[in-house]
């Protein structure tokens, strides 16, 4: 009777027992022998050992992909709550800043008005404080206002009387709401009977910050003699790059756009054709008045 071999044999199958069963069995045997005697009887729990190492080995990889994902998840809600707080409660300070107007030998009057005409602040959709938006970590806008809680058109105002007073001027500045129409707002001023009229429009005026800032612009001057009669005009209008800063860019626009607002209203103040509105006027006065 044939003896199969067992996983640790190492003997050789008997030829004769072989030949009893034909060539197809003894082939079978002779290939189990042939792998029981390449393959220890360790191996296979040796390869479950590794199989097992293996499953570990992804598990704690598995788990190390996880908390990978979760750390960078928590990092980037912790980035973007941070971007939105520091995106909360914004504002840019235009009444302080200063201005350089060229001087005037004629010390002639000026009366200035601002009046502003953007349209979500005459439909009432923003107040007149408002300046900009500035965008949280979701790109969520919060508005920004002015550091002086004043209209945007009264920190025009102001800034504009002070440099027009260094440049030489006598000032005088007229208040005009934001809901008054264009024609009654050059009646105000015109009524004061200064030797140069000036009338400034915010057409448009708005910043927007996320990692970058924009801004949009539309500004005009419109001067005129002491009745009122237009001598010359100036606009400064379109979208300017303003900066950008990836931790606070919030801090970085506060800090930039009073510079540009003062760069535009020099130009328009200094405009050739304003200029010479304010240096003429008292000789156009003049020669208006009749003679005795």
């Amino acid at each position: 009777m044939l003896r199969l071999p067992h996983a640790g044999f190492r003997g050789a199958v008997n030829p004769e027992s072989t030949a009893k069963l034909g060539a197809r069995p003894a082939l079978l045997v002779l290939g189990m022998a042939q792998r029981a005697s390449a393959e220890p009887f360790w191996s296979g729990a040796r390869r479950c050992e590794d199989m097992t190492m293996r499953e570990r080995r992804d598990r704690k990889r598995g788990a190390s992909d996880l908390g990978r994902t979760a750390r960078l998840l928590f990092l980037s809600l912790l980035v973007a709550s941070s971007a939105s707080a520091c995106a909360v409660g914004r504002e840019q300070a235009f009444h302080t800043t200063s201005i350089q107007v060229s001087r005037s030998s004629s010390r002639s009057s000026v009366a200035i008005a601002v009046h502003d005409l953007r349209g979500e602040v005459v439909t009432g959709d923003k107040e007149p404080d408002f300046v900009g938006l500035s965008r949280g970590g979701y790109g969520n806008p919060f508005d920004v206002t002015t550091a002086s809680g004043a209209p945007l058109a009264e920190d025009f105002a102001r800034t504009i009387a002070r440099g027009l007073e260094a440049a030489g001027h006598r000032v005088q500045v007229v208040p005009i709401a934001h809901g008054v129409a264009p024609d009654q707002a050059l009646a105000k001023l015109s009524h004061t009977r200064a030797d140069c009229l000036l009338l400034v429009h915010i057409k448009r005026w708005k910043s927007d910050t996320y990692q970058t800032t924009g801004l949009e612009y539309d500004l005009e001057v419109v001067a005129l003699d002491e009745r009122a009669k237009p001598r010359g005009r100036a606009r400064q209008h379109g979208r300017d790059y303003v900066g950008s800063s990836f931790w606070n860019p919030g801090a970085q626009a506060e800090a930039a756009i009073p510079k540009i607002f003062a760069q535009k209203l020099e130009a328009l103040l200094n405009d050739p054709k304003i200029a010479r509105a304010r240096r003429a006027a008292p000789q156009t006065a003049q020669a208006a008045r009749p003679q005795s």
